[in-house]
């Protein structure tokens, strides 16, 4: 588990499911999230399993971001392999936590979290046409970056 100020991330469970595929199957939340493509119950699962299998050999892998407050899923953070191209920095807020800064507040630690536990360095942050609202994340480890 990770916590921030005002927010507490924890690995992504099976026991995440429902919540997890009722978040990442809203419009507003998947539109720059799998191409726009709403996952079935089986992709959220499968998702989730290769999370799990993400933390356990690499250290990294999906965060479920909630307010520490305690009122509920946020949204996700964390490190996914890229297919070839290395890591991508991932997130989906839900749209209630739009523009509160728990974006860039959630990818520090749950990025980190892989390079402090001896895990390989350097994810790369993804944006494409299709992703337009996807902005290059600084990686505090890349040459000359500034948070």
């Amino acid at each position: 588990m990770l916590s921030t100020e005002r927010l507490v991330l924890r690995p992504v469970t099976t026991d995440d499911h429902p919540a997890l595929l009722a978040h990442w199957t809203q419009p507003a939340v998947r539109r720059f999230l799998f191409d726009s493509t709403a996952l079935s119950a089986a992709e959220v699962a499968e998702t989730i399993e290769e999370s799990l299998g993400d933390f356990a050999a690499h250290g990294y892998g999906i965060w479920l971001i909630e307010l520490g407050s305690g009122s509920g899923l946020v949204g996700t953070a964390g490190l996914r392999p890229l297919e070839e191209s290395g890591l991508e920095i991932f997130y989906s807020l839900a749209p209630g936590a739009w523009g509160h800064g728990y974006a860039t507040e959630a990818a520090l630690p749950s990025s980190t979290s892989a390079s402090t536990s001896g895990r390989p360095r350097g994810p790369r942050p993804y944006s494409t046409t299709a992703r337009a609202a996807s902005v290059a994340y600084p990686w505090p480890h890349a040459p000359g970056a500034r948070l």
